[in-house]
């Protein structure tokens, strides 16, 4: 009785291995060159196509500072002197990735990292030099 149970738990132990082994190829996989040249530069346009489309919908690029006449400084009270900008502020840990993380042994950490971003505004007065994140 004992012995069989230490088969099941070997072959399962070696199931366990492929696979993560088999996980692992098809990330890897992904990686590689599957098209051509001529696929990829096409690709790569239509990216920037989108990119720019989504640019001119936002209206404004992260890390350009632009005047917001509406805003008021909490620090010195003026109006129409803060300049508002898009950044990417890291928000602390996600749990989805943690969990990914203890899930794969930590592989999943070299891929996605383990904090997660957030969209931010940040803003600043030219009256007073305060800078604030909303």
């Amino acid at each position: 009785m004992g012995n069989l149970l230490f088969v099941t738990v070997g072959i399962l132990f070696l199931l366990a291995i492929l696979f993560g082994i088999f996980a692992l190829l098809k990330v890897l996989l992904r990686f590689l060159p599957t098209s051509t040249p001529e696929q990829l530069e096409a690709h790569k346009r239509e990216e920037l196509e989108r990119l720019r489309a989504w640019e001119e919908r936002v209206g404004k690029r992260e890390g350009q500072a632009q005047l917001n006449p509406a805003l008021i400084c909490p620090h010195c009270q003026s109006k129409g002197t803060v300049h508002t900008r898009r950044i990417m502020q890291k928000a602390g840990v996600s749990g989805g990735k943690a969990t990914a993380a203890v899930l794969t042994g930590g592989l999943s950490l070299v891929v996605a990292g383990l904090s997660r971003k957030e969209d931010r505004t940040q803003c600043a007065c030219e009256h007073c030099g305060m800078t604030w994140i909303v």
